[in-house]
This record gives structure tokens, sequence and C-alpha cells, in this order.
């Protein structure tokens, strides 16, 4: 789930930013979280394991909005 998310997450920063879009999908994400002790199966699992991991595409949002925080001769280091 993270990986198609990254294709998405990129685009939708910069027509909303990453502020918006982390609060978002970190909201939508903890719904599948919060259904974790209605697993019974372990196909349920996978399903429910691939929504969590769209939780961490948020990695993306984080990468930009650090970008624009810092100046360009401490965003690397900020990244890291």
């Amino acid at each position: 789930g993270t990986v198609f998310m990254r294709f998405i997450n990129g685009p939708m920063c910069d027509k909303y930013g990453a502020r918006i879009l982390m609060g978002v999908l970190l909201m939508l994400c903890s719904i599948p979280c919060a259904c974790t002790g209605l697993v019974n199966s372990a196909a349920s699992l996978s399903i429910l394991r691939f929504f969590i991991g769209l939780g961490g595409s948020t990695f993306v949002c984080c990468q930009f909005w650090t970008s624009r925080m810092f100046t360009k001769e401490i965003a690397g280091t900020a990244n890291a």
C-alpha cells in the first residue's frame, strides 16, 4: 500500500500542501489500526495490513514539509 500511495502523495502535496495531506492520511489510516483487534484470519490480516501500510506513505509528506521548512543548506541534514 505504501508504494502505491507514494506516487500519489507527491502531486497531492504540491496541490494541497503537506500538512493537510499528512493529517488526512493519518486520520484515515487510524481506522484500520483500530480494527486490528477484529482480525480473525490470515486473509483479513493481509487486507488490514495493506490499509495500515497506506499510513507509511506519510514519509513523502514529511520529506516535502521538511524541505520547505528549512533552508537549502540544512534541508539535507533535516531530512536525514
